[in-house]
């Protein structure tokens, strides 16, 4: 099963300027720890990969150390995504609610603690073992 959310988000300039920036955030059931977000700003997008917790973590208070950081915006309804990477950084903002609502569906799906009993470990080691059988 996978979820997908778009969403309008804002890049935030240097100079605190924002810019429109389309945001599809993608989960899926074979990888439940993990939130896949897709930047557009051109015609491929930028693909980062995000802790599901530590996305849900973020909307209520800042976490995160090193590429990912995730925080609420003092006084606002949004939450911010920063990013690094050595060769720049990127700081996205998007709506509180609207990730809450997204990662609520996938705590639904597979709730916090039982990924491992959803996740096909067999069938996954067996294709890491080029099909052989277990």
């Amino acid at each position: 099963m996978n979820m997908t959310e778009d969403l309008d988000g804002s890049l935030v300039d240097p100079d605190g300027s924002t810019d429109p920036i389309d945001v599809e955030l993608v989960w899926q059931t074979g990888d439940p720890w993990a939130v896949e977000a897709r930047f557009w700003c051109g015609p491929v997008p930028v693909v980062w990969l995000l802790g599901r917790d530590l996305l849900f973590d973020g909307l209520a208070g800042p976490i995160g150390d090193g590429d990912v950081r995730v925080s609420p915006v003092e006084n606002s309804d949004r939450v911010e995504l920063r990013l690094s990477t050595p060769w720049g950084h990127a700081v996205i903002e998007l709506d509180n609610h609207e990730v809450f609502e997204f990662l609520t569906c996938t705590y639904d799906a597979i709730p916090p603690g039982e990924e491992l009993l959803r996740v096909p470990i067999d069938a996954e080691l067996a294709e890491l073992m080029n099909g052989s059988e277990l």
